[in-house]
């Protein structure tokens, strides 16, 4: 597939809103270097930013607040560099990614927890989503003392204020405009024959972002206690579909194959050397 056609699929989930760069970049080493000791050479990231409309001043700047903010590390080979996430950095990003990648909710079960307004329980935010100053919902039973809590089977019996203090509005829009792009890019791609390993792992890394953004924002609940606007199922379901579409490619094998690519010697800000 050329660069034009490609872009057109960029389009469809980014628009001409590009991903902020540094978040970005979170999702590129969670989704190509998580395992140790990937690395990722600075002649990929240059690649795969390419096709997603990444200047590259804009990814040399935030490689390196990622690597101030402690997430990555490199490592020089000549005037090259590459590129892992640090121990810390791992271990964040394998935190985030069962919900990432999951093809179901990743909680089963939810409870509704009251207590005495005048013996409150502290840091309740931390501890479930806050509906009321006495009431919280959460995903395990608290195993709090003096407060009452009865299991969520399903959603007939919530009303509708309460599911909607799950999830704020603006995340609930979200989750709907997404689940339109996803299934407008799940019609453009028909399969993945006329993609190069490097589109289909630029592509991939799109869709995991945008869709990273979203659910991370939302709680960690099944997804019945939800307000109906909330599209999140939806999203799941075709990002699934659309990753097992555009099977993840390996990270030595990309190295590999931007190294040997003629597109390579065009790009003379491919690698940056002082990220």
């Amino acid at each position: 597939m050329n660069d034009q056609d490609l872009q057109a699929l960029v389009d469809i989930i980014s628009g001409d809103r590009p991903p902020r760069v540094w978040s970005l970049l979170v999702t590129v080493f969670g989704e190509l270097a998580q395992v140790t000791p990937s690395m990722v050479s600075g002649t990929l990231l240059s690649n795969l930013t390419r096709l997603l409309g990444i200047r590259p001043e804009a990814m040399r700047v935030a490689l390196h607040r990622l690597r101030k903010d402690g997430w990555i590390e490199s490592q020089r080979d000549g005037r090259t560099s590459s590129y892992q996430l640090t121990e810390w950095g791992r271990a964040q990003s394998a935190q985030a990614s069962p919900r990432i990648y999951a093809t179901t909710p990743t909680k089963r079960d939810a409870w509704l927890v009251h207590f005495d307004p005048a013996t409150p329980v502290e840091n309740a935010e931390k501890v479930g989503v806050v509906i009321t100053p006495s009431m919280f919902v959460c995903a395990h039973p608290p195993n709090i003392p003096q407060v009452f809590e009865t299991k969520i089977n399903n959603s007939a019996g919530l009303p509708a204020w309460l599911r909607a203090k799950i999830c704020d509005p603006t995340t609930c829009a979200q989750s709907q405009r997404l689940a339109n792009k996803l299934a407008g890019l799940r019609d453009a791609v028909r399969d993945a024959n006329d993609l190069t390993d490097l589109q289909i792992a630029a592509i991939r890394i799109l869709i995991v972002h945008t869709w990273r953004r979203i659910i991370l924002k939302a709680p960690d609940l099944p997804d019945a206690v939800f307000p109906t606007e909330w599209a999140g199922p939806e999203c799941r379901l075709l990002v699934a579909e659309l990753l097992q579409k555009l099977p993840k490619k390996n990270v030595v094998d990309l190295n590999a194959q931007v190294m040997k690519s003629p597109v390579r010697s065009k790009m003379h800000y491919e690698t940056p050397t002082q990220a």
